[in-house]
């Protein structure tokens, strides 16, 4: 602490106020931490101390600093399918959309999408179908076949039907 003849008076200053913020760190560190500070201070940090992994030092004021960086997200290794060369719709999906409902000479009518997005591109095919009986998918499908070529391998995503 500081003795009485070194006492100022006014605002503090910047200087002052990183002072007293370094003072209260060290004395919270010492009051929580003095084990880890010890071994810090020996650099001796056993391997079963929380802060190993963190590789903890010791700055020019004694502060506890930590080297350890943020590690990056890891992310999951995509499917053969979407990583190997191939042509475009080789590898696709498959799925409804809709009900739609489209003008048709003044009336509505209940229509679907069909998709059929490419897993190695990312590109989208859309064949427009007026019902989703099995006979209007295989004549989409068709279409798609004979527009894209043919397909080595075709997912489908299996969702409930909502009404």
């Amino acid at each position: 602490m500081l003795k009485k003849s070194y006492v100022l008076h006014g605002p503090l200053t910047s200087e002052e106020l990183l002072e007293a913020e370094r003072f209260w760190i060290q004395f919270e560190q010492e009051k929580f931490l003095s084990e880890e500070l010890k071994s810090l201070r020996d650099y001796k940090i056993e391997k079963e101390s929380p802060l190993y992994n963190y590789m903890p030092y010791l700055d020019e004021n004694g502060d506890k600093k930590y080297l350890a960086k943020p590690i990056d997200q890891l992310t999951s290794p995509l499917p053969s399918d979407r990583i190997n060369q191939t042509p475009a719709f080789s590898v696709c999906g498959l799925d409804f959309a809709g009900p739609l409902y489209v003008n048709n000479f003044g009336e509505l009518q209940k229509s679907y999408i069909v998709l059929f997005p490419c897993r190695v591109t990312r590109a989208l095919h859309l064949e427009l179908v007026s019902d989703m009986t099995t006979n209007s998918f295989l004549l989409a499908f068709r279409r798609f076949l004979a527009r894209r070529g043919s397909c080595k391998v075709i997912y489908r995503v299996i969702m409930p039907k909502h009404s």
